[in-house]
C-alpha cells in the first residue's frame, strides 16, 4: 500500500473513533413543574381553607395543628413528579386566569413559586405563575384531594399519660396499674382506662366551624396529664345536644358526636364512679384460656374444656361442657360470657385480701386454667360476696349466671353442629292431630353418593308424586341452622316428651370429608351419624328433645312449620325465615329494603339504582315475620319448566332475599313476578349460591300478588304514643 493509501486509512480510523467516542447530545427532557426541593414553609389554599405550613406545624384557618408528615410527603411527591410540556404551555397573566376557570381558591405557594389549578368544561390546567399547562382532569382532582387538610386527623396526639381526672375522680399510673391514690383499697382501673383510651384515639378534628363551647355545664369532663412534665394538660368536655352530643378538646373547635358515640362515652365515663374486681378480657388476650372448672362443697359441678377445633363454617364451638355423667358441645361464647359477666359485675365496699384470708368452705370456686403455662386464676362466690385473687367485695346485683353456675347455661343453643350438606336421609313421624299415624322417609338414592345426589321418597312405598330437592334442602338448612330460645339438661318432663311426642324427626348425616386425620378431627364425624328429636308443643313454642342425650331445647313455632312442611315439588321459594338478613322490594310502589341488624329490622328507602335514600327507619318485626311466613308457604299450582326469564315489559316487580352461606358471599334468591295471565300470577326464581333451584316459571293464585309486593308503609313501625298524665 502506498503512502496515499495509508493516509486515507488513517483518516477513516480517526473518523470512526470520533463517531464512536464523541459524547452524544443529551435527550431533551420536559422541565419540572416545581423547581427545586419541596419547601418546609408554604401556603395551601384548598377545600375552602387556608393552611400555613411551617416545618412540623400547620395553621389552618387560625388553628395551630401538628403537620401530618405523610400527607405532606404525598402532596409534594405528586407535585415534584409533574413536568411541563413547553410545546403546549400558554403564557398567561394572573388577571386572565378566570377565563380558564382558575381562581385563588386552589393554590400552593412557597419558595417564591406558585401553583394554581382548575378548569372549565372539558379543559383543565395547572398554572406555574407564568404559564398555563393543559392537563387531564385526573391531575387537578388529585391536586385538590392531596391539598385538603394537611394537619393530623387525630384530635388528640396521645403521649404516654401519667394521670387522669374523670369528673373529680383522680387516678395515677404506678407499677400496679391505674389506681385511685386517695382510696388505696379500690381495685385497679386498667380496663376502664383502656376503654377510655379507645374513645380518645377515635376522636377526629373534622369540623373547623364551631369554635365556641356550649354555655351549659358539661355532662362529663376528663383532664389528662402526661409523663413528660413539659407537655401541658389537656381537657376533654362532653355535652348532650339534640339526638347526639358535642365534644371539645381544650379550645379546639367543638366536634359533633352521634347518638351511639355519645352513649359509649357516657357509659364509659360513668363506670369510673363504681368498682369492679376483674379485668379478665385483657388477661385472656395475653394468655389463651384452656379450661374453666367450677367446684362447690360437693365437688366438680362442671368444667368448660377447649378442644382446639374451630370449624366456623359449620358453627362448631371450640368448647365442650363436661359434668359428672355427661359431655356436650358448649356455646362458643360460654367461657367469654363467664369472664365478661365477672368483668361487668359492679361491687361495693372492696377490700384488699389479707394474707391467709380465704373464702368460706362452701363457696363456689371458678378456676381459670391458661393453656400455655397452666397457670391458674381462682374466683370464689358465696351469696353476694366475691373473692378475686387480690380483693373481696359485695356485688351490687349478682348476675343470675354467676348465681346459678350450672352446666345448663353453658350448652350450645344449636340443635346440631353438623352442616346441612351432610344430610342424606330424613324420617318424619306424626303422632297427633290430623296427620296422626303418618310417616314419611326420604333419602339420597343408593349409589348417588352424598347429599348432592338424587332424592327419593322411600316410605311409604305407594306414595304418589315426586319430592322437591328444594323442599328437602330447606328442611335440612332449617334444622341445621336452628338455634333454640332456651336449652337445659334433661328433666322428667323431657323424658315424657321422648316417650309421647307429637312429632318426631330423625336425620342421617353422611361422614364428614376429612382428608387427613389429626388432633382436631372428631372421630364421630368420620362415620355416618343418626340424630333424632322428639317434639311436643309447649305454650306458643315447642319443646325439642334429643332422643339419645335428652338435651332439651325450646324452639319457635316457625321452625316446626318448616320441619313439617310438605316435601312435594310445588315449593316456590327455598327460604328459611330465620336466616334472611335482607329483603329488597322493587315494584309499582317504588324500591325499598328491609335490613336486619342484631334483633331489629330497619326499613330503608332506595332510589332506582338501589342506593339508600335518607336514614333507615325502624320496621315492625311482626310484619316482617308475617311476610316471611307468607313467602315460605308459597306453593305453585302449575309449572312451565321450559319458560325463560320475563322480558322487561312482562315484569311487574321483584323481591330479593339475602342470607348467609357457608362461604364468604351471601346467598341471594330473587322472586321475579310477571304480569297476571289466565287468572294466575307467573313467577320465576333466580338463586345465586343455591345448590338447586326450580327451573322455568311457576304459577301462583292471583290473589297472592298484592301480598308479595306490599308498600313500604306496611312495614314501618308505629311511632310510640305518649299518654297524657
Amino acid at each position: 500500500m502506498g503512502r496515499l493509501g495509508y493516509l486515507v486509512l488513517l483518516c477513516v480510523l480517526v473518523a470512526g473513533a470520533l463517531y464512536v467516542f464523541w459524547p452524544a447530545a443529551e435527550e431533551t427532557r420536559d422541565p419540572p413543574l416545581w423547581r427545586g426541593e419541596a419547601p418546609t414553609r408554604y401556603r395551601v389554599v384548598a377545600g375552602g381553607t387556608t393552611q400555613e405550613v411551617d416545618d412540623n406545624k400547620v395553621v389552618i384557618d387560625g388553628i395551630e395543628r401538628p403537620l401530618d408528615v405523610n400527607r405532606h410527603r404525598m402532596l409534594w411527591s405528586f407535585i415534584t413528579s409533574l413536568t411541563i410540556n413547553e410545546r403546549v404551555a400558554i403564557v398567561t397573566p394572573e388577571d386572565r386566569l378566570a377565563d380558564y376557570g382558575i381562581n385563588g381558591d386552589r393554590e400552593v405557594a412557597g419558595n417564591g413559586q406558585r401553583l394554581r389549578w382548575g378548569g372549565s368544561g372539558n379543559d383543565f390546567y395547572v398554572w406555574d405563575g407564568h404559564r398555563l399547562i393543559p392537563c387531564g382532569k385526573d391531575i387537578t382532582d388529585r391536586l385538590a384531594a392531596l391539598a385538603v387538610r394537611l394537619d393530623r386527623a387525630l384530635l388528640l396526639d396521645l403521649s404516654p399519660i401519667h394521670g387522669v381526672n374523670i369528673d373529680g375522680v383522680s387516678l395515677r399510673l404506678n407499677a400496679g396499674g391505674w389506681r385511685d391514690p386517695l382510696h388505696s383499697e379500690r381495685p385497679d382501673f386498667n380496663r376502664r382506662i383502656n376503654r377510655l383510651y379507645d374513645l380518645l384515639e377515635q376522636l377526629r378534628l373534622d369540623d373547623l366551624g364551631r369554635r365556641t363551647a356550649p354555655l351549659a355545664p358539661p355532662l362529663h369532663q376528663v383532664r389528662l396529664s402526661y409523663q413528660d412534665l413539659t407537655e401541658p394538660e389537656q381537657l376533654v368536655r362532653l355535652w348532650a345536644d339534640g339526638d347526639g352530643g358535642l365534644i371539645q378538646v381544650d379550645n379546639l373547635p367543638v366536634q359533633r358526636l352521634s347518638a351511639d358515640a355519645l352513649a359509649r362515652w357516657k357509659t364509659t365515663l360513668a363506670r369510673f364512679t363504681g368498682d369492679y374486681l376483674f379485668n379478665l378480657e385483657t388477661e385472656f388476650g395475653l394468655r389463651p384460656l384452656g379450661e374453666i372448672r367450677v367446684h362447690d362443697q360437693e365437688g366438680l359441678r362442671f368444667r368448660l374444656e377447649k378442644h382446639g377445633l374451630n370449624d366456623v363454617a359449620h358453627g362448631r364451638s371450640q368448647w365442650d361442657v363436661v359434668w359428672p355423667g355427661g359431655r356436650e358441645a358448649a356455646s362458643e361464647t360460654a367461657a367469654a360470657l363467664i369472664a365478661m359477666t365477672l368483668d361487668e359485675t359492679a361491687v361495693r365496699d372492696p377490700k384488699r385480701r389479707q394474707p391467709g384470708e380465704m373464702p368460706p368452705a362452701d363457696a363456689r370456686r371458678l378456676t381459670f386454667v391458661f393453656r400455655v403455662d397452666q397457670r391458674t386464676l381462682e374466683v370464689a362466690i358465696d351469696g353476694d360476696r366475691i373473692w378475686s385473687p387480690t380483693h373481696v367485695a359485695t356485688a351490687i346485683a349478682m348476675p343470675e349466671l354467676l348465681r346459678r353456675l350450672v352446666p345448663d347455661d353453658m350448652l350450645d343453643h344449636a340443635l346440631t353442629l353438623r352442616g346441612a350438606e351432610r344430610v342424606v336421609k330424613i324420617q318424619r313421624q306424626w303422632h297427633r292431630g290430623d296427620d296422626a299415624g303418618r310417616a314419611e322417609v326420604v333419602a339420597v338414592a343408593a349409589g348417588s353418593g352424598t347429599a348432592e345426589g338424587v332424592w327419593r321418597r322411600t316410605w311409604p312405598k305407594d306414595a304418589g308424586g315426586g319430592v322437591s330437592p328444594l323442599a328437602i334442602d330447606r328442611l335440612a338448612r332449617a334444622f341445621c341452622t336452628a338455634r333454640s330460645v332456651a336449652v337445659r339438661l334433661p328433666t322428667a318432663a323431657d323424658r315424657a316428651v321422648i316417650a309421647d311426642p307429637a312429632f318426631e324427626l330423625d336425620i342421617r348425616f353422611a361422614q364428614a370429608q376429612v382428608r387427613l386425620s389429626n388432633d382436631h378431627t372428631r372421630l364421630g364425624d368420620t362415620t355416618d351419624q343418626d340424630l333424632g328429636f322428639a317434639f311436643a308443643p309447649e305454650g306458643e313454642r315447642w319443646r325439642a328433645v334429643e332422643k339419645e342425650s335428652g338435651i332439651s331445647h325450646l324452639v319457635d313455632a316457625e321452625l316446626l312449620d318448616l320441619l313439617q312442611a310438605p316435601l312435594t315439588d310445588d315449593l316456590v321459594l327455598p327460604l328459611v325465615p330465620s336466616q334472611v338478613m335482607r329483603i329488597e322490594f322493587t315494584g309499582p310502589g317504588g324500591r325499598f329494603a328491609l335490613i336486619q341488624r342484631a334483633d331489629l329490622w330497619l326499613a330503608q328507602p332506595l332510589d332506582a339504582t338501589g342506593r339508600a335514600q335518607g336514614d333507615p327507619q325502624p320496621a315492625d318485626a311482626v310484619e316482617v315475620r308475617r311476610f316471611l311466613r307468607l313467602v315460605t308457604a308459597l306453593r305453585a299450582v302449575r309449572r312451565e319448566a321450559e319458560a325463560g326469564a320475563f322480558p322487561p315489559d312482562q315484569l311487574s316487580g321483584s323481591v330479593v332475599f339475602a342470607y348467609p352461606s357457608a362461604g364468604e358471599a351471601n346467598i341471594r334468591v330473587t322472586l321475579n313476578l310477571g304480569q297476571p295471565r289466565d287468572g294466575q300470577l307467573p313467577v320465576l326464581v333466580d338463586g345465586a349460591g343455591l345448590r338447586s333451584i326450580v327451573s322455568g316459571r311457576q304459577f301462583l293464585p292471583l290473589d297472592q300478588q298484592a301480598g308479595l309486593l306490599p308498600p313500604l308503609r306496611q312495614f314501618l313501625a308505629a311511632p310510640a304514643t305518649q299518654v297524657a298524665p
